[in-house]
């Protein structure tokens, strides 16, 4: 059996991480021999009021109880004819909203977004408060 020593935090970073190089068309694995090959992220593609994000299902699922991290809650928005999630909502939010996912710290709004606007946004997608 293998033991991991990381934190659940710590593997949730090291999954978003190693998902972001791969997004971002990092090939630094390339050559390298591995132990047991892994296969790659799947990407997820989630259309907010127009503007596509792409990240991986591996991220949203390291936060089980939100609506993105939750495979029931987020199916009722997949649109098969975008092949995507799609959000009827504020774009500027989700900016912060995903780097949650990404990072899984809080990160202030947009300087142009109100508070109340973030809070309904937070609150919409069932983020915790860390």
């Amino acid at each position: 059996a293998v033991v991991s020593t990381q934190s659940t935090g710590e593997q949730r970073r090291d999954s978003c991480d190693s998902s972001k190089r791969l997004l971002q068309g990092d090939q630094s694995h390339v050559g390298t021999k591995a132990t047991t090959p892994s296969p790659p992220p799947t990407l997820c593609k989630i259309n907010v009021a127009g503007k596509e994000y792409i990240t991986t299902y591996e991220c949203l699922e390291s936060y089980p109880s939100t609506l993105l991290g939750d495979p029931a809650q987020r199916q009722q928005f997949y649109r098969a004819d975008m092949d995507a999630y799609f959000f009827n909502r504020s774009r500027a939010c989700f900016e912060t909203i995903l780097a949650f996912y990404q990072t899984g710290r809080d990160h202030d709004p947009p300087d142009h977004v109100s508070l109340d606007l973030y809070d309904d946004e937070r609150a919409f997608f069932k983020l915790p408060t860390i």
